[in-house]
């Protein structure tokens, strides 16, 4: 995003939360990298869910126009006293601000009150950017002493024909999703998304034991399916002889199309969700939207099935990274061991099916 520089006063910028400010949603939708995660909606279906809090504000010029837009998430693992070791500050995706010198500084004041609030109640905050990082000298996390780390995506261009992105799936997706659904394996879009939340959900827990990850509450899911349009999310599964054996929820906004939970289970010769990935593939373009986002490949350097996964289907490798500001180094350090500690507890005792490893940009 290139600065507009303006003489403009910064003295007249005035903080306000998000429900305050009538014309919230109006400024995400059209500023350019408004997304899903900046959206009122979703601001309220992490406010509803367990060990979630919502932290949403809002910057206005002197006229009282908003100018800039940060929100983010407080997760916890673990309640009690023990919550300063296991709780973090999420942005699931970066501030937005008015591409002008007064925007800039808005955005600063935004990060200021945020960390000034996570603080003392967090162990750190990390930033997952949505779209290419702005100059050194115009970063207000860089600035704000956020480290940027590497870390990677994949994003495809969806304003192509349905034949041009079938041919640019590496050639094995080709045949796994030719061999898939010529033994029979189908697609089938919930169209009452609640009355599957079981079985969406079931699958999700399978996965996330079997990667060692912990699964965010399913009551985010019963917000969505109940407050969003449904034509806003996709609820996919693949079902094969009479089984549904992989699952994905989808989201849609401005055009941009995330990737957003995911799961399955291992079936010899079935590629269950390379076909429901190229569904959405296929759906996405026809309905005119710009840009899949697979919502995480892996931090640089790292063996990452999911980003293995994520790799075939013709998408183009991106490193916008991710940011992150450790409040207590200390506390951060026991927080590792214990996580660490929990993992192994946690996958002794997992199902010990073979399932394929889902994705979750969420965690």
């Amino acid at each position: 995003m290139e600065l507009i520089t303006r003489n403009e006063s910064v003295s007249e910028i005035s903080i306000k939360p998000a429900n305050e400010l009538g014309a919230w949603d109006q400024f995400v939708s059209s500023h350019p990298r408004g997304t899903i995660f900046h959206t009122r909606g979703m601001i309220d279906a992490y406010q509803q869910t367990p060990k979630h809090r919502s932290f949403a504000l809002g910057a206005c010029n002197e006229l009282g126009e908003q100018i800039a837009a940060l929100v983010a998430c407080e997760v916890s693992t673990i309640s009690g006293l023990a919550q300063r070791f296991a709780s973090r500050s999420i942005y699931y995706a970066e501030p937005i601000y008015e591409a002008t010198g007064v925007g800039l500084e808005a955005c600063r004041q935004l990060i200021d009150a945020h960390d000034k609030a996570m603080r003392s109640r967090t162990l750190f905050a990390e930033v997952r950017p949505m779209f290419p990082v702005p100059t050194k000298d115009q970063d207000p996390l860089i600035d704000r002493g956020y480290e940027l780390l590497g870390y990677l995506n994949y994003e495809l261009d969806l304003e192509q024909s349905a034949e041009e992105l079938f041919r640019r799936l590496n050639g094995k997706c080709r045949n796994s999703i030719r061999t898939s659904l010529k033994r029979g394996t189908t697609i089938r879009i919930s169209q009452a998304p609640m009355a599957d939340l079981d079985r969406f959900y079931s699958i999700l827990q399978f996965s996330h034991n079997n990667s060692q990850i912990p699964l965010v509450d399913r009551a985010l899911f019963e917000y969505v399916f109940q407050k969003f349009d449904t034509n806003r999310f996709r609820l996919s599964f693949a079902e094969y002889d009479g089984q549904q054996i992989a699952a994905a929820l989808f989201f849609e906004f401005n055009g941009r199309v995330v990737y957003w939970f995911a799961g399955a289970y291992r079936v010899p010769g079935i590629a269950g969700m390379a076909c429901i990935v190229w569904d959405a593939i296929e759906f996405y373009s026809k309905l005119g939207c710009q840009v899949l986002d697979f919502a995480g490949a892996g931090w640089k350097g790292e063996d990452y099935g999911p980003g293995r996964f994520k790799s075939q289907f013709g998408a183009t490798l991106t490193e916008y990274g991710r940011y992150r500001k450790v409040y207590a180094p200390w506390r951060m350090k026991c927080a590792e061991f214990l996580y660490n500690r929990m993992r192994r507890l946690v996958s002794s005792s997992s199902n010990s099916a073979s399932m394929e490893l889902a994705h979750n940009a969420t965690e």
